[in-house]
């Protein structure tokens, strides 16, 4: 099992529209082979943090993800939305 942890900090004005993006590569991202949590959560500092949380059966299906067409495009845009990040985390299940 792999755990990714994507951490980014968004634009003054911008958190409504990571979270629509976010739904949308969310909905389609649990549809993968291999997909076992997609999950955004907000801060609740008001600071503007967002986190993504993954979970991935194994690292190709992971690699498969970053290949995507929905990704893709979703990486591109949240340019536009991020003032810091993304910080990525990743993690294997060790038991």
């Amino acid at each position: 099992m792999i755990v990714i942890i994507a951490k980014t900090t968004l634009k003054e004005g911008k958190k409504q529209d990571f979270i629509d993006a976010s739904r949308d590569l969310a909905e389609k991202t649990r549809r993968e082979e291999g997909c076992v949590s997609y999950e955004v959560y907000e801060d609740l500092s008001g600071r503007g943090g967002m986190i993504i949380f993954e979970k991935w059966r194994d690292q190709a299906c992971l690699d498969a993800h970053l290949a995507t067409a929905h990704y893709l495009a979703w990486k591109e845009a949240a340019g536009s939305f991020r003032h810091e990040g993304p910080e990525l985390i990743h993690y294997r299940q060790v038991w």
